[in-house]
């Protein structure tokens, strides 16, 4: 990777922040992949997939957010507001923590 792609990064990080409505990203580092980040992650695309939300919820994995022992972890991406990282999330939850942000009941 060129230093200019690496500066880059942060670049496309941002402009992605601004594309969604909300953006939920699951923590894929093995200790939450261990406890079932992959069934809640799955649990995410597939409602937002269902629900036609695809142009305005992006669902993404991330590394460590170094909250390991309470994985698995999601982590809510809305602009103009503070991120919040939530603990000990099941597919049942995680499908709550979408309708709550994307549909602006989140304060």
């Amino acid at each position: 990777m060129t230093d200019e792609e690496l500066r880059g990064i942060p670049r496309n990080e941002i402009a992605e922040r601004g594309r969604y409505r909300c953006r939920l990203l699951v923590c894929h580092s093995s200790p939450c992949r261990i406890v079932g980040a992959e069934a809640v992650y799955e649990a995410l695309v597939q409602t937002v997939r269902e629900r036609r939300l695809d142009a305005v919820v992006e669902v993404s994995c991330i590394g460590c957010t170094a909250h390991c022992a309470d994985g698995p972890l999601v982590k809510v991406c809305v602009p103009g507001r503070d991120d919040v990282i939530y603990e000990l999330v099941t597919p049942e939850l995680a499908i709550q923590i979408l309708e709550k942000h994307v549909h602006g009941h989140d304060s």
